[in-house]
């Protein structure tokens, strides 16, 4: 949706999705630019062992905030935290747009959505789709050598696994386990290469960190680099998560709703005599 069909008060959450999007942007830079300086043809790259393996994890309605190492006083993310702290943290990027499927596209592609054809988040029966002629960082890496993976929401195609449209597997992923869109937890309707994947347990971030390392354990082929994209549903609804992450946030309802009001010195409610309107 466009941000001037909201109402004001919705305008902070979707530019906060938009935030979250130019991260993502951000590692698709990085993904170009080791294509641009790391990746060969197989005809003129004699070890493969030397470029580095690359996993591009993309979360799901984030906001930029949202992250310990982006300000959240909340929210703990101690492991993206690490990665931010030992690794590089870019702060003006920017994403090809705000909403879902767009984004998505222009991730994949590195082009604008619409001259992907892709506008709008996806419903199905829509005929948006990524066209074939279409090229794909996934491609360009599997050319180069790279063992290629995909785990998650895919949201890229109005008629999912039909040869209508394009699936993962014909942009540049050997394997891939996804879902049209979000599903919740113990998925039914996650496909695997084309083929119904069946009931799987858990909830949805687990199933899909549980068959990504699965992936690496038993069929990633280390004659070969490999390129992991995870693209999670959470944090967007259906909202679930295990007792052991409950647990860790018994306490935080004071801290959240500083948070969500915009910090504790923020005042609310009327108008009163020599001041501006407050939130509400």
């Amino acid at each position: 949706m466009s941000l001037y069909a909201h109402a004001p008060e919705n305008l902070l959450l979707e530019l906060s999705r938009s935030l979250f999007y130019r991260t993502a942007t951000l590692i698709l830079a990085s993904l170009i630019v080791t294509l641009s300086i790391g990746v060969c043809n197989k005809a003129s790259c004699e070890e493969k062992t030397s470029l580095p393996n690359i996993v591009f994890m993309l979360a799901d309605d984030m906001g930029y905030g949202d992250l310990g190492c982006y300000g959240s006083p909340v929210i703990k993310t101690p492991r993206l935290d690490q990665l931010a702290r030992e690794g590089v943290r870019c702060t003006d990027c920017y994403a090809a747009s705000p909403n879902c499927s767009p984004a998505r596209a222009g991730a994949l592609t590195g082009r604008m959505p619409y001259r992907v054809g892709m506008y709008d988040f996806m419903r199905g029966g829509w005929p948006m789709h990524i066209q074939r002629d279409e090229t794909t960082v996934a491609q360009l890496l599997r050319d180069g050598g790279y063992d290629t993976a995909f785990f998650g929401k895919w949201h890229l195609s109005g008629h999912f696994n039909d040869p209508r449209h394009t699936q993962p597997g014909d942009l540049g992923f050997d394997y891939w386990l996804a879902d049209a869109r979000n599903f919740d937890q113990n998925p039914k309707t996650l496909v695997r290469n084309g083929e119904p994947a069946g009931p799987l347990e858990g909830i949805a971030c687990e199933v899909l960190s549980r068959e990504a390392i699965r992936w690496l354990r038993e069929d990633w082929n280390r004659e070969k680099p490999f390129c992991l994209f995870i693209w999670f549903n959470e944090p967007h609804t259906p909202v679930r998560a295990s007792e052991s992450f409950k647990e860790k946030y018994t306490d935080c309802e004071e801290a959240a709703s500083k948070v969500k009001y915009g910090g504790g010195d923020v005042r609310h409610g009327g108008k009163p005599e020599g001041r501006t309107q407050h939130c509400k």
